[in-house]
């Protein structure tokens, strides 16, 4: 599952596989105490802390995973579904028993939502967002409200209606300038310096080289992004 930037990547399972877990661990775990579940619970709060997961066993399977006897978890599933697996290594009567648990996952997290349309041709501001609680797992790319949005942060790629949860394609950098964006164009030539407008032809952040569309020219002009979409050309 793609939950924001963090989600993208493997899932990282740490000291969980091939980590015994005794019968004693399990009764200090949160409820439920099973093997299998508290596994799968410490994965998914150690990787995705801004969602809120619940795990509810498919089968009788679960069981196996409460003998009196250590387990030792084998894997655990690595993406986020709604239903994820572990596999656990159960000692049984001096035999290991290798035995898969699926659970049901419900996952929730906060996420932002515009309250009205909002348009691309400046930078969002924090009363354009609401937090609202969302399903994790539906809304798999949408950006997570597990902190404030810093102010001015964020503009977007494009005019977008009320109601929408903003997706992490949704938004760019404030200060990145967007294809068909009105620019500042300055010419520096010595002393000489001359200032006119123009638009941006691809996307840029400050620093990269940008080009520029004139009016009147056939061929655009190329120079480096400064902030405050001012272009400055060299020659």
């Amino acid at each position: 599952m793609a939950i924001w930037m963090t989600s993208r990547r493997a899932l990282a399972l740490g000291g969980l596989i091939g980590a015994t877990l005794h019968p004693a661990a399990w009764a200090a775990a949160d409820a439920p105490t099973d093997c299998a579940q508290s596994a799968l619970q410490a994965v998914i709060r150690e990787r995705y802390p801004f969602v809120s997961a619940t795990l509810r066993p498919l089968d009788t399977a679960a069981a196996a995973a409460r003998l009196g006897q250590p387990c030792t978890v084998h894997s655990v599933d690595k993406a986020m579904r709604r239903e994820m697996d572990v596999v656990l290594d159960v000692a049984d009567a001096g035999r290991i028993q290798r035995r898969r648990v699926s659970f049901e996952v419900s996952a929730r997290m906060a996420v932002w939502r515009l309250p009205d349309a909002a348009s691309a041709d400046a930078a969002l501001k924090p009363n354009q967002l609401e937090q609202v609680v969302a399903d994790a797992l539906a809304e798999h790319d949408a950006v997570p409200a597990d902190k404030p949005m810093p102010a001015a942060a964020w503009r977007l790629r494009q005019s977008l209606p009320a109601g929408h949860i903003l997706k992490t394609q949704d938004v760019v950098p404030a200060d990145h300038v967007l294809r068909g964006d009105a620019v500042s164009v300055v010419y520096r030539a010595g002393s000489l310096v001359l200032q006119t407008q123009g638009t941006a032809l691809s996307q840029a952040a400050p620093g990269d080289v940008l080009r520029v569309a004139m009016t009147g020219q056939r061929q655009p002009v190329q120079g480096v992004l400064e902030t405050g979409r001012l272009v400055e050309v060299h020659p």
